[in-house]
Order: structure tokens, then sequence, then C-alpha cells
């Protein structure tokens, strides 16, 4: 007979003591397990999750895993109660590239003695200008240039809660604008949202039409696979954008605020 998709009773606690009943959670790193008002007792507050999940419609399901597979211990994690529900209920955050890191950094942890280094820097982004070809649709609409803005992690795991905001500072340009062709069409400010880029991952932010050469700045805020909340900034026009500052945020901010930035 099948074993089914649960672990059992000896994977549970072998989890448990791999992770040396402490949540796997970078970020947490609670105790999960303390003293009864009973002296022979002890409190469970460790919960052993699935990476990929035991059943169809929860989260990382992977129909191609057998139900062994899902109940053996390879694809177990140990967290507290807390982190288990959570990893549950955002499944584009806490993917299983990212559960699996979690383990075997915090595995790495347990057997040293101490924490094991996580990363310090601030994970790298680029914005890069990409120029469109003309095609039928943009003679459709007699578009005669366009280039796509596109933002890129350069990091190796990945980044989360993307936000980005176009301003525009014609005034930073003047000098340029001497010598160029003066436009009168003018870029326009935007916003932009991404949940989630992987590792060497990009996603298009905005298509741009106008051959304005106005000076531009977009600042990036997100978050790393920590929840560590950092903001890059980028100045130039269509002959391209630099990174000018990059620092961690000490604050949380959501989608809105990260606009007014």
């Amino acid at each position: 007979m099948a074993s089914g998709p649960d672990f059992n009773s000896k994977t549970k606690q072998t989890l448990a003591k791999r992770a040396g009943q402490v949540c796997s959670n970078p970020n947490c790193r609670k105790s999960t397990s303390g003293p009864h008002s009973d002296e022979t007792k002890a409190i469970n507050l460790g919960e052993a999750s699935h990476i990929r999940a035991a059943r169809a419609g929860q989260a990382r399901y992977d129909a191609n895993m057998s139900d062994m597979e899902r109940a053996a211990i390879i694809n177990g994690i140990w967290l507290c109660k807390e982190c288990a529900r959570r990893i549950d209920v955002d499944e584009a955050k806490y993917t299983i590239t990212l559960l699996v890191e979690w383990k075997q950094m915090h595995e790495k942890w347990i057997s040293n003695g101490k924490p094991a280094t996580q990363q310090t820097t601030i994970p790298l982004v680029d914005i890069e200008l990409v120029s469109v070809k003309p095609s039928s649709a943009f003679a459709q609409f007699e578009i005669q240039f366009a280039y796509d803005i596109v933002l890129h992690n350069k990091s190796s795991a990945a980044i989360s809660d993307i936000h980005v905001v176009r301003t525009i500072i014609p005034d930073n340009n003047k000098q340029k604008m001497l010598v160029r062709q003066p436009s009168q069409q003018k870029l326009i400010p935007f916003q932009k949202t991404i949940n989630v880029l992987g590792p060497a991952e990009s996603g298009n932010l905005y298509r741009e039409h106008l051959p304005s050469y106005e000076f531009m700045r977009m600042n990036v805020t997100y978050k790393d696979q920590y929840d560590k909340l950092f903001r890059c900034t980028f100045e130039g026009d269509r002959d391209g954008l630099h990174l000018t500052t990059k620092e961690t945020l000490r604050r949380e901010i959501g989608a809105k605020s990260a606009f007014d930035l």
C-alpha cells in the first residue's frame, strides 16, 4: 500500500531535530519548543511543512511527484507555526527555491553553531532601454520611434514587492538639450509594480514612444529573500539610465508610499 502525502511521526521528529527545534526562516529563528506547566511535558510550537504541497490546490503543488516523494524528508522544512502559515498563503513570495535555500542555510547554521552568512550587500538591479524596431503596428499609428524600459534582477536570488516610479526632471538636462533638437512632446511619469523577479529574470516596465531627450529619474524599491527593503535610483535620458544611489531602507513601506519616494 502506497504511503500518503503527509509526513509520518519519525520524519517530523527528524526535521525538528535537524533544525535544532528552531524555525528555519532566517528572519525568524524562534525556538519551537519550550517548557509546559506540567514538568513532565513540553510545548511544541513548530510544524513540519511541505516545500512542495501534499495535495492539489495547496501552495507549490507539483503534479509530477508521487505521494511517497511528497512525504519524504527532503520535501520538508521545519518552521514555527506562524511562518508555516505564512508560506502557504503567499505562494508567489515563498517559492520552492527560497524554501530549499532556507532549509540548507538553517541546517548549516545549526551544524556550525553560528548564523550562516546572509547576503549583506544590496541585491543589484539594472534598468536597460531596449530599442524596438518599427513594425506595421507602428506605421498604423505613425510611430517612428520606441524603446522598452526593462528592469533586470542581477542578483543570485529572487527579489519581490518591486515598485518602480518614473519622474521627469527636464531642468537637469538643460545643457544637453542645447545640442539636441527640442521636442514638443513631453514624457509622462508612470508607476509599475512587479510581484517577484527570479535570479537573472527581467520584466518590462514601460514602452516609450516619444523621442524626447528629457531627463528622467527611476526609483526602484524592492525586498530580498530575507524581507530586507532596498531602493536603487537611476537617472538619465533616452541615451541610457545610470545607477546613482543604492541604499537599505529601515522602515517597511507599502506600494502606495513607495510610489511617493
